[in-house]
């Protein structure tokens, strides 16, 4: 072999430089045993000076247990047959302690007289190197196997060679299952290699890449994954890493929050449209009420006509206000079962062609709403049931009362407690996938037909949500929909709990009538439509009210001492806000009405007198 010339004068020279630099020791031993050259590195080794070593014998530098082995390979060298290439011996140091040495000795063939040469290397820095791998392969595997990602490694080959215990919860694969083999996980093997494939070849890293990624039990996740090159010492790419998460529940809340806010935007405009629109039907309400006095058939009929599409449209703008958050909540107090068995009923006889079973199980627990919101809820429901089946086939109700931990709670999205559910299950084909996602969306309906307005499940999820309760739809299994209804319970009393007086924060309703049946149905009424109730037999005792946020007053047209109407331009001086509802026996006797006046006939039932009370708070600005 030519060796390169760096201005020495001779090859020996060459090597000499090499030797006197090298970090291992290197020793010439004669044919008698004895050192005839040690290079410099005897004194970071041992602490012997080279010329402390030269003429020594091999054996005197050598721990007796090893100095057997030392002389049979010396021996089996000179001989030509060292079956032992490599020796561990242990050496005297200066300063009297025994320094591990791995030594390699082999006859010099071209020497004039026989000759081994030894090199020996420090071996007490190699159990803490052995420590320092074997605590980094310790650590790399604790951070590998509590990983709360899915961490595979794989070879050129692209074959799975970890699989941390992560990959096992999320894919379903055991490590023992899958390692040795190709990755399971790829829906479409070929292609979804392809990315893999690249990251061998170019040495890149991808971070942040959006995966469709296969379970064990053949269904498809949505992962977020990052992968990269397993570069070796000598700069080989050996394999790669690919780290994954589940992020399937991450896209759902994404999408949750996109539709939130989606819904958030249509409450507003609701708010806005029910205010504008309550405004425009008390309006042709009242207008086409005065028409129906007249004589003329052909006008009252008419006007009959018009005041059926403006309660159609009234009841819309009340739907609207349920849904934007503005229509006040009624409170109840009422056995959930009770009122259930009603409906149980009315659904029977007027679908004699379906089955309706009732499974009413929640042992007279009580909810905060009243029947007929309970009755309005329930009834949505029903209704798609019995529409999605045609009127045949059956439809089940049950109620049981459920009490949710954080972890069952969050799945409904509510609040840990005690609650009431209602279900209604149909046996009908179910929802679809669109449906399911987007059936609770105001205005959205998968029935074709102009008839729906498709507020019915919107409204229904907006009562309960504002009840402390939410909606949740699902496909029962086997086939059919399910609709649950989650209310918080109330105590179960014999009865009901007085009305929240005073109640606070509300807007102030008056009651000024003469007659205590009157103050009564006004005060229940007020009360249920979340109001605070100020109330007064006679007129003069008006003055006392020193209430700031009056917004309402009720007042039977004619008093005793004053006109109804009096008493209102009263109390505007004050509150120019405020709405008033009269109550009059005589229609003909009220001439015009204000904007934000409306007037009830009497005798009237409470829910009259809410409707009222409700269509005035749809024109509050």
């Amino acid at each position: 072999m030519d060796i390169p010339d760096f201005g020495l004068s001779t090859d020996d020279e060459y090597f000499r430089q090499i030797v006197h630099a090298a970090s291992d020791l290197i020793l010439v031993i004669g044919s008698r045993g004895r050192v005839e050259y040690a290079n410099p590195a005897s004194m970071r080794i041992l602490g012997y000076d080279p010329s402390e070593v030269i003429g020594t014998h091999l054996l005197d530098w050598v721990h007796e247990d090893d100095r057997d082995a030392s002389s049979l390979a010396i021996e089996a060298e000179y001989s030509g047959r060292n079956p032992l290439p490599v020796l561990d011996v242990k050496a005297r140091a200066a300063d009297g302690t025994w320094v591990p040495l791995e030594c390699k000795v082999w006859l010099m063939r071209d020497s004039a007289l026989p000759r081994l040469a030894l090199i020996a290397r420090d071996m007490r820095t190699r159990p803490a190197a052995e420590q320092m791998i074997r605590d980094r392969d310790a650590r790399a595997y604790a951070v590998l196997a509590s990983s709360p990602v899915a961490i595979i490694t794989l070879d050129e080959q692209l074959a799975v060679t970890e699989w941390n215990r992560m990959a096992e919860q999320t894919y379903g694969w055991l490590a023992e299952e899958v390692r040795g083999g190709h990755l399971p996980t790829l829906p479409h093997a070929w292609d979804d290699a392809a990315l893999l494939r690249e990251v061998l070849q170019t040495r890149q890293t991808f971070v942040d890449q959006s995966a469709t990624r296969r379970r064990k039990d053949g269904s498809l996740i949505e992962t977020g994954v990052a992968i990269a090159p397993v570069i070796s010492l000598d700069d080989r790419v050996v394999g790669l890493v690919e780290i994954s998460t589940d992020v399937t529940a991450q896209r759902v809340v994404e999408r949750q929050f996109e539709r939130a806010q989606r819904l958030e935007a249509i409450a507003r405009i609701a708010r806005g449209v029910s205010r504008d629109l309550g405004r425009q039907t008390q309006a042709i309400i009242q207008n086409a009420t005065e028409l129906l006095e007249t004589s003329d058939v052909r006008v009252a009929n008419r006007a009959h006509s018009i005041l059926q599409d403006a309660t159609a449209a009234a009841a819309l703008a009340f739907q609207l206000a349920i849904l934007g958050g503005n229509q006040p909540l009624a409170t109840g107090d009422v056995v959930l079962d009770g009122v259930l068995q009603h409906l149980v009923l009315r659904l029977r006889r007027d679908y004699p062609a379906l089955r309706v079973l009732a499974v009413l199980d929640a042992t007279g627990a009580k909810v905060g709403l009243p029947a007929e919101h309970i009755l309005d809820l329930v009834g949505v429901l029903t209704r798609n049931a019995t529409e999605a089946i045609g009127g045949r086939g059956s439809v089940i109700i049950s109620t049981n009362v459920r009490t949710l931990d954080l972890a069952a709670a969050d799945r409904f999205g509510l609040a840990p407690g005690q609650y009431v559910a209602t279900v209604v299950e149909d046996s009908g084909p179910g929802f679809d996938p669109e449906a399911l996602e987007r059936a609770t969306e105001p205005f959205y309906t998968n029935k074709g037909t102009a008839e729906h307005g498709g507020l019915g499940l919107p409204r229904a999820l907006a009562v309960a949500r504002r009840a402390g309760g939410n909606l949740y739809l699902e496909n029962a299994p086997g086939a059919g929909a399910r609709v649950t209804i989650f209310l918080p319970t109330r105590a179960a009393t014999e009865e009901a709990p007085p009305p929240p007086e005073p109640l606070t924060g509300g807007p102030v309703g008056v009651v000024v009538a003469p007659d205590a049946d009157i103050r009564q149905l006004a005060r229940r009424a007020l009360v249920r439509l979340g109001h605070q109730v100020r109330e007064f037999a006679a007129a003069e005792d008006v003055h006392t009210l020193r209430d700031a946020s009056v917004a309402l007053l009720i007042t039977p047209l004619v008093l005793p001492t004053m006109a109804g109407r009096d008493l209102a331009r009263l109390l505007r001086t004050l509150h120019p806000k405020l709405a008033v509802i009269y109550l009059a026996h005589d229609h003909g006797s009220t001439g015009a009405l204000g904007a934000r006046d409306a007037l009830v006939n009497l005798p009237c039932t409470a829910s009259r007198l809410e409707a009222a009370i409700t269509t005035l708070q749809l024109l509050a600005p």
